[in-house]
């Protein structure tokens, strides 16, 4: 005979298991960082090399519209959670499938226990 289980409500489980279900992490980014080369005229060229592909779930939380120089400029900034990695830092993109590159502005972990990271990024504008 078999042990009888017991139903414990989601809401009692601790804190590490309140992260998003695999299925949300749906959108395939490719981790970049940032290399700086000389161009020998006194200034850099920056190229950016693929770190990793990864698993993201975006959100977009705010869009915003301006001209600049009469061109009409729009800039769109997301929230991307992946799951924890140690090397990601401000300053490194994610790229698209469709080859938009977001730029990742601040990182953290909400909860503390490197079972996620919530990167603010932004989209500039073309």
């Amino acid at each position: 005979m078999s042990p009888r289980r017991t139903f414990i409500p989601r809401a009692a489980w601790p804190s590490h298991r309140k992260r998003k279900p695999v299925g949300t992490l749906r959108h395939r980014l490719v981790l970049q960082q940032p290399m700086t080369t000389d161009d020998g005229s006194g200034g850099e060229t920056v190229t950016w090399i693929d770190v990793t592909a990864l698993w993201a779930a975006v959100t977009p939380l705010a869009g915003s519209f301006s001209r600049w120089a009469d061109e009409p400029a729009g800039e769109l900034r997301l929230e991307v959670e992946i799951r924890h990695r140690p090397d990601v830092r401000p300053g490194m993109r994610f790229r698209a499938r469709d080859g938009t590159p977001l730029f990742i502005e601040a990182v953290h972990d909400p909860d503390g226990t490197r079972h996620r990271l919530v990167c603010r990024c932004h989209v500039q504008p073309v």
